[in-house]
């Protein structure tokens, strides 16, 4: 039995996997990965009492409010006083105005066209420098200096604390009552002994022992179109998945986070794909196969959480040997 989230970790890369599953080096807590951890808590609070007669209380917290709760939690837990969240929310407030135009419409290309992600553009940083935000940023880096994360070069904890903000409100939940569960573990039965494990983000009643799942994408910056997502593993197991909860799967709904997009994916590619994908990751681990994805000088390595492991002092390729996997180790637990 293999996870859906080892395939799909070995698939982007497999050094990577080599790292979290074989080395068993747990990522750094990283500024990256505090948006989707926060929002993640967020719905598990949110939709705490889903399918029960709790969820249809009208004093219940609203989403916002759980979000909001769950990162105040995590300033007091670092140390930081009030101050540190005044200036947290202070930036998430300056940062959706230097927004809003762009996603009004109201600044586009000069072809006239959307722009696909803001932050991305001189005109986002023209608009951010003018409204104080790196200054802003700026100082919240000293309050938060004790915060055990990890921040590149751009991208920090306000960054992130925004980025939860902004996931919360462009996205259309759904109702309370309506969701039976969240981070609801699956199995998919493949040929023979093979089997996936995976975990299905919202599960939705879609009636008569029908449900829907929602696949969350927290990793991409823009939406691919419905001929890409129906192959996407992650999208593929969900269609194909058993539980006791529920008899079968209606449909798959895939929502970017970022954007707040969602697409209903009434079909997915064929078992096949999945099975290929699951038997190749096997194939790969057992035989120790680890080739790194900054081999090819892929831009995805400088996100990655291990991407200070793969450069540090000598070659990745290098660090396939034992003695200097050891020491790799040694130096994360001191580090830690």
């Amino acid at each position: 039995m293999i996870a859906v989230a080892e395939v799909w970790a070995y698939a982007r890369c497999p050094f990577r996997h080599f790292w979290r599953y074989q080395a068993r080096i747990a990522p750094p807590p990283t500024a990256r990965g505090l948006a989707e951890e926060h929002v993640r808590r967020a719905l598990s609070a949110y939709y705490a009492h889903a399918g029960g007669e709790a969820a249809r209380e009208p004093e219940s917290p609203s989403l916002m409010a759980c979000v909001g709760a769950v990162w105040r939690r995590t300033v007091e837990e670092w140390g930081c006083g009030l101050s540190a969240w005044d200036l947290l929310v202070e930036f998430a407030a300056a940062r959706a105005r230097v927004v809003e135009p762009f996603l009004a419409g109201r600044i586009t290309k000069p072809d006239g066209s959307p722009y696909k992600v803001p932050e991305m553009s001189a005109e986002y940083r023209r608009r951010a420098s003018r409204a104080g935000l790196p200054a802003l940023a700026r100082r919240l880096e000293g309050v938060l200096s004790q915060a055990p994360v990890l921040a590149d070069e751009g991208y920090g904890v306000a960054d992130a604390f925004a980025d939860s903000v902004e996931i919360v409100e462009r996205n259309a939940w759904p109702v309370r009552h309506e969701v039976l569960g969240v981070a609801t573990p699956y199995e998919v039965d493949l040929i023979g002994e093979h089997t996936l494990k995976g975990t299905a983000d919202l599960v939705i009643d879609a009636g008569e022992g029908a449900v829907r799942l929602e696949v969350h994408d927290y990793g991409r910056s823009v939406c691919l179109p419905v001929r890409f997502l129906r192959r996407d593993l992650r999208v593929v197991a969900a269609h194909y998945a058993s539980c006791q909860a529920w008899n079968r799967v209606e449909e798959v709904v895939y929502r970017h986070m970022q954007s707040g997009t969602t697409v209903r994916i009434p079909q997915a590619a064929d078992a096949g794909r999945l099975l290929t994908a699951a038997l190749t990751a096997v194939e790969g681990i057992r035989h120790e196969v680890y080739v790194p994805r900054l081999a090819v000088q892929s831009r995805d390595c400088l996100s990655c959480s291990y991407y200070q492991l793969c450069i540090d002092e000598r070659d990745v390729l290098d660090t396939l040997a034992p003695t200097l996997l050891a020491a790799a180790r040694r130096r994360v637990k001191r580090a830690g």
